[in-house]
């Protein structure tokens, strides 16, 4: 099938099939407006029933006919179930089917909630049977072609990640104002003088926040828990769980610091309001944080990266160098913020000493306040991140070292920008001010912002060039001409590496005898009538050779697969594969050479037999 005629045929199919769903929804809508009494509006009816007719007699035989057409083109050619064009129109109509479906189906459930049974629109209930239909009719025909864990390009992969991300925002929002009402209402039961405002155990704030979360929630657990299952060696799967725990955090990180600064500055003094009035936005905070930190602990466990604290060989390169690096740019980016504001606060005390009106008691200690509740979780962030990317680095994937170099240039150019913007700001605020014969205490007041910024953002700077610096040092051209060239490793110098089981492995290339980057070369001896212990490596690649004896190789999840071996034979192990070698000679010993794409293996055992975990 030609490209122009498959754009004309998918097109079309696209654009029926959707007004024809509309033409059934306006149906649909009529049907049930004239079934139930009392509901049917004078002169409306009417034109609803000739526009659906229209719509749907229209549109409907079109679609049905290029959608025949479409399927004929399947059986001639089964590779046409895969094309783009198809899976362009499939998920076009899923997309909006999906939509539509979380719209009508919100305002369902929250007529339902608050009590109005008798008052349901007749659009939303047709547009729920006739948009579900339509999602499921071409939901079931574009899984045909899914492939979990394939590495290949799928839009049905993009539209299954983008719905449930689009969904747990959603589910996230609306778990978010349930908890919010529920501790305001359990604040104000507790503290009657204190009402932060009128609401009660089912206000209408409480019962929107569970329409949201339950229409979320359906998209979410669908889309995630069914259509993204066994889909683990995505890498689109590695970027959404990535790229939403990073947001979560940065979510988590903000809400911390306004919690903390609201608790804090009744204790800095100055307050008028009562305590409730002050803190009317503590529930939505803490609501926030706790649903934020929910969802960041879920993504981390979801992602391969997360198993353990390394990164398999078959998950995102650097994807949990990132993440560690994010909190560390969170971290860093709150303590920025309370050294800008702290700096301000400074320039601004010639000021209040001269002119106290400029500068209110008031917005001093507010500052005072987020001073604090900013640098201290800025800091906390900050070196529990670093922790965990040095924890990272000491990995020696190379994705990890590229992740870092970004980690690195990106806060050196962030901070030279905002070193650039505040200086120019600054030279502004004092040049406008000479040029009209202004200068005074005011140009200090105008100019402290881009002052404070600018000095934070230089500090920044110099502070992560040093370590580009070191970077260069160690990669420069004196680096790689210092680097040893071929070494020979006798037997005498071989690594006695830790057992596994009866199995003893020498090491002749490695970290520790050459200083290798990327690779690692051993020989495994294992006694007449012994084995090794089950194992599995996290990290890394093995390519066995068999140099002499006889014996089996045993392997699978559960070990069930017996795979028998001799001089010659070569074998291949991938990441986080359970095994086994066993000696079956009583007489002479099994001896494997042993290579792998990593300089240092990580090694779990297992106890017995058990399955590789999940």
């Amino acid at each position: 099938m030609s490209l122009p005629y498959r754009a004309y045929l998918y097109l079309v199919l696209a654009a029926s099939a959707i007004v024809t769903a509309v033409g059934l929804v306006t149906l649909g809508e009529f049907a049930i407006d004239d079934a139930w009494p009392g509901r049917v509006t004078v002169g409306r009816a009417t034109q609803d029933l000739a526009r659906g007719l229209a719509l749907a007699l229209v549109a409907g035989p079109v679609w049905l006919v290029h959608w025949r057409l479409a399927q004929r083109q399947v059986k001639r050619d089964p590779r046409e179930a895969g094309r783009f064009l198809r899976e362009a129109y499939l998920h076009v109509v899923l997309v909006v089917s999906i939509i539509l479906l979380a719209v009508n189906g919100g305002s369902l459930v929250r007529d339902l909630l608050e009590g109005r049974a008798d008052a349901l629109r007749g659009d939303d209930i047709a547009a729920l049977v006739v948009w579900g239909a339509a999602w499921a009719f071409h939901w079931r025909v574009a899984r045909r072609t899914w492939q979990p864990g394939h590495a290949g390009r799928s839009l049905h992969r993009w539209y299954v990640y983008a719905v449930s991300g689009a969904s747990l925002v959603l589910l996230a929002f609306g778990i978010s104002s349930i908890l919010a009402e529920l501790l305001r209402f359990a604040y104000e039961e507790t503290a009657r003088a204190q009402v932060l405002s009128v609401s009660g155990p089912w206000s209408r704030e409480l019962r929107g926040g569970l329409t949201i979360a339950i229409v979320g929630g359906i998209g979410w657990v669908w889309h995630w828990w069914v259509a993204a299952s066994g889909d683990a060696g995505s890498k689109l799967r590695e970027v959404y769980a990535t790229g939403a725990s990073v947001a979560a955090a940065a979510s988590m990180v903000s809400t911390v610091i306004l919690i903390v600064a609201l608790l804090l500055r009744p204790a800095v003094g100055g307050i008028s309001e009562t305590l409730a009035a002050r803190w009317d936005g503590l529930p939505r905070l803490i609501a926030d944080m706790a649903v934020a930190a929910g969802i960041w602990i879920h993504l981390s466990a979801a992602s391969p990266w997360s198993r353990r604290g390394i990164q398999p060989a078959d998950s995102l390169p650097g994807a949990a160098t990132v993440d560690a690096r994010a909190w560390e740019v969170l971290g860093l980016a709150a303590a920025g913020a309370g050294m800008v504001i702290a700096i301000a606060l400074l320039l601004s005390l010639p000021v209040a000493a001269k002119a106290a009106v400029l500068v209110s008691t008031s917005s001093r200690l507010d500052a005072i306040a987020a001073i604090i509740a900013t640098s201290a979780t800025g800091a906390a962030v900050a070196l529990t991140g670093a922790r965990r990317s040095r924890r990272q680095e000491a990995l020696g994937f190379p994705a990890v070292d590229t992740a870092s170099r970004f980690f690195h240039f990106g806060i050196a150019a962030v901070g030279l920008l905002a070193a650039v913007g505040g200086a120019a700001a600054a030279l502004f605020a004092w040049l406008n001010d000479l040029l009209a014969g202004e200068m005074g205490f005011t140009t200090l007041l105008d100019a402290r912002w881009g002052i404070a910024i600018g000095l934070v953002g230089g500090l920044f700077t110099l502070w992560r060039w040093r370590a580009i610096a070191g970077f260069q040092i160690r990669k420069g051209p004196e680096a790689i001409a210092a680097r040893p060239g071929v070494k020979v490793i006798h037997p005498d110098q071989l690594e006695v590496e830790v057992s596994s089981g009866a199995m003893t492995r020498l090491a002749g290339v490695s970290r520790t005898t050459v200083g290798a980057e990327g690779i690692h070369l051993a020989i495994a001896t294992i006694p007449p009538g012994h084995r090794s212990s089950p194992h599995y490596h996290t990290n890394c690649e093995s390519a066995i050779y068999v140099a002499s004896g006889h014996g089996k190789f045993l392997a699978g999840d559960n070990l069930e697969e017996t795979l028998e071996i001799g001089p010659g034979d070569f074998l291949y192990v991938p990441p986080d594969a359970p095994h086994q070698p066993v000696n079956d000679s009583q007489t002479e010993p099994l001896v494997l050479i042993v290579a792998r794409n990593a300089p240092v293996e990580l090694v779990v055992e297992l106890e017995g037999q058990p399955p590789k975990p999940k």
